[in-house]
């Protein structure tokens, strides 16, 4: 699990992964992306620091956040219950890939270097069988 952070060997990576049979979980450009679609859906590229904001004034547990990306209980109580909605939000993201991705993946042809804004981590999260 890992975020963009401008990092282009993303590309190489997801390659080399898929290669040893790996499934890469992913959120481009950061983590926090992923909180914020728990409050709204997102159609358009964001840097990493207007998604933070965003999300801050979404809701007091996130304001002020900066490398902390601990999930501390206020911010669990803060996600309470929209864990659906950011999936559906989610899945609406490929729909804004650059590329020509169809829902609800994007295609092997897509570099995930250029999936702005994109997250995966509902596969994660569900895979866990975690509801909240």
């Amino acid at each position: 699990m890992f975020d963009f952070d401008g990092d282009h060997r993303v590309d190489r990576l997801f390659q080399q992964a898929a290669r040893h049979g790996v499934r890469i979980v992913f959120s481009h450009p950061c983590l926090e992306l992923w909180w914020l679609l728990h409050f709204q859906a997102v159609t358009a590229t964001l840097d990493p620091e207007t998604i933070k904001l965003k999300l801050g004034r979404q809701s007091e547990a996130f304001r002020g956040l900066s490398k902390n990306k601990r999930l501390t209980p206020q911010r669990w109580e803060a996600l309470r219950g929209l864990y659906p909605i950011a999936c559906r939000h989610a899945d609406r993201l490929i729909s804004h890939c650059g590329c020509a991705c169809e829902p609800p993946r994007h295609g092997d042809d897509c570099p995930p270097s250029k999936r702005s804004p994109s997250c995966n981590l509902a596969e994660l999260v569900g895979s866990f069988a975690i509801t909240y």
